[in-house]
């Protein structure tokens, strides 16, 4: 197909015609063009292509039909898969005449293996058309989707178990990558690349005898299929700690400003002495480090109270001490988390984390687009701080391409909606004019519509790219500022929102409600 007709430049005309009748009939008169054989090649920056004979999901492959059409003849290509053998066949796309030629599968996260059918019609400039029909395969089909869903507890044994759910089929191991008790420690984890699942990788290295905090990054390794630097999958993350912390819980109003604020921690919690949470409207404010007490006969005079008096001093002293050791240690790993950030984002990317607005799938490549998986599950964050409601995962999944429970979440919420009536495409970049629709939702699930002060609808240059079903929505998320322009008087409604863009957004709809209330 490829590499058809030239330019002949200024030869005679007598020889072009010659060149011509060559090329129109480069076997034998009148003979019908046919597809011979299929070579496919791995899309990187260097060139050549590396030669494959497999496709990795969601991942463009280039292919070269090599056919017995003279070079001058224009080919239009109809390309189907299978995943049952040839049973049953899905379109795929079709190929005009000056297309390049790349195959990208659709994202299904069942698909292991495929038949390729292409469906040819030679149109020569002489001679008659024809058409030919060649099945290739079966061809492997990888995965190349990072780990998700991380997380730890911590057994009375003195070891930290880190859990995560492997979603790749290429991966050879996962290396994670250990922060906290001012050291950084590797390991590896090995993996099977035919199957996914969860993993579990068990921490006997941890110091146990005080509450330690520690980061785990979790990153997969290809070696025995290569990746370029711009496909590999993101990780994922996890902070955990070893014990029981002395911090108690963040209160959900304050950790942002603490945070700015160039006070130590413990300047600010030396007054707090409550011992129960408080509830506030439709919001769970908790009470942020919960000292215990000083235990006593009430601090009575004499030898015997002042030496409880005493004890009871240094008690606190010491728990002070300690908290503003924690303190420093969960600082750092924040500062570690939110490292590879922009400027402008890392303040609240660390605040969001605290929240509890974040996942561990979305805290690293920061300048990367957000899919609609990793913002489904920033999105239930947010639904359950603003209603106090633990996300529900469905007695049914109304998706055959995923089964994230984050996503099964946000649909039980009714925030999100699937692409088809059974499809959701969880790895596609979300646009903005999506997550105008998801956060409008989510103020009226609240209730907090109309109560967010409000300007007038700003009329986008753009406006007409917005779909029907999302203009309301856009018009009152970009009203209320939460939603900025791109310049220019653009909304960009089809274009991508970047991980930090997407935290700092969260993040600000958290704060807008907590104005409210």
């Amino acid at each position: 197909m490829k590499n058809r007709l030239k330019a002949v430049g200024s030869i005679p005309v007598l020889l072009v015609f010659m060149l011509l009748a060559v090329l129109a009939f480069p076997l034998q008169a009148d003979a019908e063009a046919e597809i011979r054989s299929l070579d496919l090649y791995r899309m990187q920056e260097q060139v050549p292509y590396p030669s494959v004979n497999y496709f990795i999901m969601g991942r463009p492959t280039s292919f070269d039909l090599v056919d017995t059409a003279a070079v001058s003849t224009s080919v239009e290509l109809k390309v189907e898969y299978s995943t049952d053998g040839g049973v049953n066949w899905q379109h795929l796309k079709d190929y005009g005449v000056h297309e390049y030629d790349v195959i990208v599968l659709p994202n299904d996260y069942n698909m292991t293996s495929i038949h390729l059918r292409f469906s040819a019609k030679f149109d020569p400039v002489i001679g008659a058309d024809s058409r030919d029909t060649k099945v290739f395969g079966p061809y492997k089909v990888y995965h190349a989707y990072g780990p998700t869903q991380a997380a730890y507890t911590a057994g009375d044994d003195g070891k930290v178990r880190v859990t995560f759910q492997d979603n790749s089929t290429m991966e050879d191991r996962y290396q994670i990558i250990r922060y906290g008790d001012g050291q950084e420690k590797r390991f590896t984890v090995e993996s099977s690349m035919a199957s996914r699942g969860t993993v579990t990788f068990t921490d006997s290295t941890v110091n146990s005898l005080k509450s330690t905090k520690y980061l785990y990054q979790i990153e997969p390794v290809f070696d025995s299929i290569p990746l370029p630097l711009d496909l590999q999958p993101s990780g994922t993350s996890v902070l955990a700690e070893t014990t029981p912390s002395l911090l108690g819980h963040l209160k959900l109003s304050s950790v942002a400003d603490t945070l700015k604020s160039p006070a130590k921690f413990s300047d600010r919690l030396k007054d707090v002495a409550v011992q129960e949470e408080e509830e506030t409207g439709g919001f769970k404010i908790i009470i942020p480090f919960e000292f215990k007490l000083p235990s006593g006969n009430g601090g009575g005079t004499g030898g015997q109270g002042g030496q409880e008096q005493q004890e009871a001093a240094a008690e606190q002293e010491a728990e002070e001490a300690a908290v503003e050791q924690e303190i420093a240690e969960l600082e750092q790993l924040l500062n570690i988390t939110a490292s590879q950030a922009s400027g402008w984002a890392r303040e609240d990317i660390k605040s969001a984390t605290l929240l509890g607005l974040t996942t561990g799938d979305v805290l690293a490549d920061y300048q990367k687009p957000i899919s609609r998986q990793h913002f489904a599950g920033i999105v239930v964050k947010l639904m359950e701080k603003l209603t106090g409601t633990p996300g529900e995962v469905p007695p049914d999944n109304p998706f055959r391409d995923t089964d994230d429970p984050e996503i099964l979440k946000a649909y039980q919420f009714s925030v999100i909606q699937g692409k088809s009536t059974d499809t959701f495409d969880p790895y596609s970049d979300v646009s903005r004019q999506e997550i105008s629709v998801m956060l409008w939702r989510i103020f009226h699930l609240t209730g907090l519509y109309g109560q967010l002060p409000a300007g007038a609808a700003i009329a986008f240059a753009d406006r007409e790219q917005t779909d029907s079903w999302a203009a309301d929505a856009v018009d009152y998320i970009s009203s209320i500022g939460m939603l900025q322009g791109k310049g220019e008087g653009r909304f960009d409604p089809l274009g991508s929102t970047t991980r930090e863009e997407a935290i700092v957004l969260i993040k600000r709809a958290y704060d807008a409600a907590a104005a409210v209330e």
